[in-house]
């Protein structure tokens, strides 16, 4: 058995309560193996914990809208999407994450596919038409008190849509 060892983890989840509950679940994990085997444990966050994002649906249908509008198709977002300083936005502002599909297949984020793809001039057609839909979204709700308070209710009930 070494004299030392050492790890470190990066618990993520959709839900706040939930990665809380999982960090605690390592935690314990840990203390059990440090009891088992004699060994001291020293346990520590380290950085920041993203929040999960907290989408405003309101906010993303008028969006939707936009971006339908300039021919690029929704695709709901198949499960979690990883960590990003949005979720802390999002817990501030209204907020919502769109991507847009700049690629024929799946290609994961940050890899070398997507680098080309956003390169390309699908890939800068897509970051305009995102921008456009985004810069019309925020002409709606400055134009439309309805939406507006729509948005701002569903922010303030904690998110929770319709």
């Amino acid at each position: 058995m070494p004299e030392y060892a050492a790890a470190s983890f990066y618990v993520r989840a959709q839900e706040n309560d939930y990665r809380d509950e999982l960090v605690e679940k390592l935690r314990r994990c840990a203390e059990g193996a440090a009891l088992a085997t004699g060994a001291a444990l020293t346990f520590k966050k380290m950085g920041h914990e993203y929040k999960a994002i907290r989408p405003n649906h309101h906010l993303a249908q008028a969006f939707r809208r936009n971006i339908e509008a300039l021919g690029y198709p929704v695709q709901e977002p198949k499960g979690g999407m990883g960590s990003t300083d949005m979720g802390d936005v999002s817990w501030e502002v209204p907020a919502i994450h769109p991507y847009i599909r700049i690629t024929e297949g799946e290609v994961p984020g940050h890899s070398r596919e997507f680098a080309q793809a956003a390169r390309s001039e699908r890939g800068r057609a897509g970051m305009l038409a995102a921008a456009k839909a985004v810069a019309a979204t925020c002409i709606d709700v400055w134009m439309d008190p309805k939406l507006y308070r729509s948005i701002r209710e569903e922010f303030e009930r904690g998110g929770t849509g319709s």
